[in-house]
């Protein structure tokens, strides 16, 4: 019984000098890996640049001082002198002098016009609002007395900003859907044709003069 115990006792050291403290785990702040995704994620929630919230700020008030004001005096406070406007309208120059005329013209036709920001973004120098504009035509448009109706349309502005002033726009809208809802797609068709049969008699002219003009 005494060597018996003996062996127990010999066993439990043996079994205690070969047991391994284990190292703790690294640190997750010192794993490479860990690190890499935590600056990932540090580099996601960073601030926004100071210039794109500036940006993002002219173009909302543009959208409450101009358009919602029918203010067009106070478009020279936020597009730049050499502003290009790049949204396609044969009615109006593509410079500053246009989009005045331009909104003057839609704010006759339309006195109740008015846009609502739906979401707007930022990036770079370029600021992108998609928008629905709503109104009632009581005024002249496009050389068509005013319908009484209204109009409801979603549409997409990029504006691109330098020094704190507009420089250019691309504005996408639903044109045909206006028209439409305006009931002006079929007196704008007939004006058109008139114009162009108008146009092409003047070519017409000009290629084949009358006797009496060769004489």
């Amino acid at each position: 019984m005494k060597k018996i115990i003996q062996i127990i006792a010999i066993s439990l050291v043996f079994t205690a000098c070969n047991t391994q403290v284990e190292t703790p785990v690294e640190k997750s702040a010192e794993n490479p890996a860990v690190r890499s995704v935590e600056k990932t994620v540090e580099k996601v929630v960073e601030k926004p640049d100071p210039s794109q919230a500036k940006n993002r700020s002219i173009a909302t008030r543009f959208y409450e001082e101009v358009i919602n004001a029918h203010n067009v005096e106070a478009i020279d406070a936020f597009a730049a002198p050499t502003y290009l406007e790049h949204q396609y309208d044969t009615h109006y120059d593509s410079d500053r002098k246009g989009i005045k005329k331009a909104f003057s013209d839609y704010f006759t036709a339309f006195p109740d016009m008015h846009v609502k920001v739906n979401f707007m973004m930022a990036e770079g120098d370029l600021v992108t609002a998609q928008i629905t504009t709503t109104g009632t035509n009581t005024g002249p448009i496009y050389g068509q007395k005013g319908t009484k109706k209204k109009f409801e349309i979603n549409g997409v502005d990029i504006i691109r900003f330098k020094d704190g002033k507009v420089e250019e726009h691309w504005g996408y809208a639903e044109e045909g859907k206006l028209l439409t809802q305006l009931g002006l797609i079929r007196p704008l068709v007939k004006e058109g044709r008139k114009e162009q049969r108008e146009a092409n008699k003047r070519k017409e002219k000009k290629v084949f003069p009358a006797v009496s003009e060769v004489k």
